[in-house]
């Protein structure tokens, strides 16, 4: 079955290298609130340069995957906004915001969505209040994931 990943803002920062996201995460679905995200950690003086590198990696990735059609973004409007409000959520909260960019797209979309963060917040929100299916991230590269292993046995007799 095709399935559609809404990325938190966490998940394409889990990624050492951004195009390895579309390996584990075909059909992607970003929030404008995500890339807004993405573009103040790249400049954010709080932030540690890895993570400042993997945003900026991020966000060039998600610039050609969009690009090229591999990748949507949901604009985060009076729409959606209006399902923060029906929720009685915060609108204050990036987290809240992303969720209802998620819920949103999930009304219109063909194939079922998968909500994917490492956040627990967003988690409970995705699951409990807006009822989307939610999954960790997983960001292992493919070439980690097929490097097998070698079976090694030890010498038997003692000395």
């Amino acid at each position: 079955m095709d399935y559609c990943y809404f990325l938190d803002t966490n998940a394409l920062l889990e990624f050492e290298r951004a195009d390895d996201v579309i390996h584990h995460y075909p059909n992607i679905v970003v929030s404008s609130e995500t890339l807004r995200e993405l573009e103040t950690i790249k400049v954010s003086k709080n932030k540690d340069e890895h993570v400042k590198q993997r945003a900026k990696n991020a966000v060039k990735f998600l610039s050609v995957a969009i690009r090229d059609g591999h990748a949507k973004v949901v604009i985060y409007n009076d729409r959606v906004k209006s399902k923060l409000t029906e929720m009685g959520l915060e609108e204050a909260n990036i987290d809240n915001r992303i969720c209802a960019c998620a819920a949103s797209f999930a009304e219109s979309c063909l194939v079922p969505i998968i909500f994917i963060t490492a956040d627990l917040y967003c988690q409970i929100t995705a699951k409990q209040v807006f009822r989307l299916s939610v999954a960790g991230v997983t960001p292992y590269s493919s070439a980690i994931l097929n490097r097998g292993y070698q079976l090694l046995k030890g010498n038997s007799a003692t000395s």
